[in-house]
């Protein structure tokens, strides 16, 4: 059986404030260092955790309860077949676990000529790469391959949805899909997937480009202030682009200010919708125009 693709509007983002506050909490994780260069010592941080796990086990189960469940398949995921342009992707993580996901084939010509360039996508809590992956067509117009993975413990992906690992498990994704021959590396990382990529990223010289879309500033006290996306901005934020929504309310303006602040005075470039709500919530045609430019302008 298909993955359900046609029923993923409705399920793509949970509208309730309780599940919001949910997920605000999950972001814990004590796991905030730069990028290395080398697997083993990828593997090594999977070894380090500062968050009660009995806590963030209650959280990340009624996480994955609000993002629902995928349809069974019957083949090893990299002999999945999919309408259109759409692919398997997987990625092994150093532990063994498997990260399956989606690419989106988004050649601007002929489509049998490989694409140059590369776009992950780093989706919000609660949501599956099945949910979503349709909705990120727009990313197209910039002609490179679009990537979304199901974080771990969700959706056709295997293991524990335990943050740190989530976080450590980008590192690696970015670090293979760098490696498979792409000459530009686009990330676009919103919600929880903009505080995942700040961890992951901490030195920009993984990337060219990254977007950070209706992020908080800070999370909870729950881990402490570790993984604060604030702290996690690289020293040069040339490279990033921050998006801030008017009409966003789940993460309003005033929970990314400081961020922004911080970016803006780093070398970032900012853009404030004051119609933009929260992303894959209501229309994002704007949104996703201003991410379209911006990633052109880093060919």
């Amino acid at each position: 059986m298909l993955p359900d693709f046609a029923n993923r509007k409705a399920r793509r983002h949970p509208p309730n404030a309780i599940v919001v506050s949910l997920c605000l909490l999950a972001l814990c994780s004590s796991l905030a260092e730069s990028q290395d260069s080398t697997q083993d010592l990828l593997a090594a941080r999977r070894a380090q955790h500062g968050c009660n796990a009995a806590a963030e086990a209650i959280m990340s189960k009624a996480l994955r309860t609000v993002a629902g469940k995928v349809a069974p398949i019957s083949v090893p995921w990299m002999q999945m077949k999919f309408p259109g342009n759409l692919e398997p992707a997987q990625v092994i993580a150093s532990d063994g676990v498997q990260l399956n996901g989606y690419k989106m084939r988004c050649s601007r010509a002929n489509a049998d000529v490989p694409s140059t360039g590369y776009i992950l996508s780093v989706q919000g809590d609660a949501m599956l790469a099945t949910n979503i992956i349709r909705d990120l067509a727009p990313l197209c117009a910039v002609g490179f391959d679009v990537f979304v993975f199901d974080f771990r413990g969700y959706g056709y992906s295997g293991g524990k949805a335990r943050l740190a690992d989530i976080i450590a498990d980008y590192r690696e994704i970015v670090y293979n899909l760098n490696a498979r021959g792409y000459t530009k590396h686009f990330i676009y990382g919103f919600s929880l997937g903009g505080a995942v990529m700040l961890n992951a990223t901490a030195q920009a010289d993984s990337y060219d480009a990254l977007v950070v879309d209706s992020t908080p500033s800070k999370l909870p006290f729950f881990c402490g202030s570790e993984v604060d996306p604030v702290r996690h901005l690289p020293a040069d934020s040339s490279r990033l682009l921050l998006i801030t929504g008017g009409a966003d309310k789940v993460v309003p303006t005033e929970k990314m200010s400081a961020l922004i602040d911080a970016a803006r005075q780093r070398g970032a470039s900012i853009y404030e919708g004051k119609e933009l709500c929260h992303p894959l919530m209501c229309n994002d045609r704007e949104r996703f125009a201003k991410i379209v430019e911006f990633f052109k302008g880093r060919e």
